[in-house]
């Protein structure tokens, strides 16, 4: 019974190897849509893998399809070489070309990489430095570019935007004007402020200029204008 066990465990581990390896030299989108488009099949640009895998298993060709190369193969230009109907060539892709199936040897003009003998597409290690450095250049400058237009449209959206309107400056207001004389009877005032001062207990402009009253203090006291039009007490 243990014999019989490891010997089936045996068979499925098999199983899975052969599976793996099958799936590795299944060909790749690319390779599928290639050989889609080399059929003339219509409609493949946005199917899936095994869409693509029926698609091009179901509709005639001249030769049928096996591992990653159908009945031709794909040369470093990506130009399709088709072989006769019932005629499965092995062409051998190494270094900068290739071998096709009647042994004539292609040569890469300026070779960027290679495809194997499973038809993937092997790319040369200073092609694929190359290729970097360009990407890394482009996506600087177009970095550059965005960040440029980004600041013109900032900049045209600022020209645009109309000033704010600057506030009207608040009217000062005008100052209280001196008090005229009033010419009203030169009489003694009730306020606490004319009884309590050293002059005469009455207002300045309640008197004529010239008049003499007598102050708090005892001394005599004569109305006089001032420059600005008002009169005050002055000592005599």
């Amino acid at each position: 019974c243990l014999i019989i066990l490891i010997y089936i465990l045996l068979l499925k581990l098999l199983s899975i190897l052969l599976y793996n390896i099958i799936y590795i030299k299944m060909p790749t989108v690319v390779e599928l849509k290639k050989i889609c488009k080399s059929k003339g099949i219509k409609g493949y640009s946005k199917l899936k893998k095994k869409e693509l895998e029926k698609l091009c298993q179901d509709s005639p060709s001249n030769g049928r399809l096996y591992g990653s190369i159908a009945d031709g193969w794909w040369d470093g230009d990506d130009n399709f070489h088709p072989h006769p109907e019932n005629y499965i060539p092995t062409p051998k892709r190494v270094g900068p070309g290739w071998w096709d199936g009647d042994d004539n040897w292609h040569e890469h003009a300026n070779p960027t990489g290679y495809y194997n003998e499973e038809g993937h597409w092997i790319e040369l290690l200073d092609a694929k430095k190359a290729r970097k450095a360009k990407a890394k250049v482009q996506k600087a400058k177009a970095k550059k570019a965005a960040k440029a237009k980004k600041a013109a449209a900032k900049k045209a959206a600022k020209a645009k935007k109309p000033a704010k309107a600057k506030k009207p400056a608040k009217a000062k207001k005008p100052k209280k004007a001196p008090k005229k004389p009033s010419n009203k009877d030169c009489e003694e005032s009730s306020k606490a402020k004319y009884k309590g001062r050293p002059g005469p207990p009455i207002p300045a402009n309640d008197c004529k200029e010239g008049e003499i009253r007598k102050g708090n203090d005892g001394q005599n006291y004569i109305a006089k204008k001032t420059k600005r039009g008002y009169l005050r007490w002055s000592k005599q």
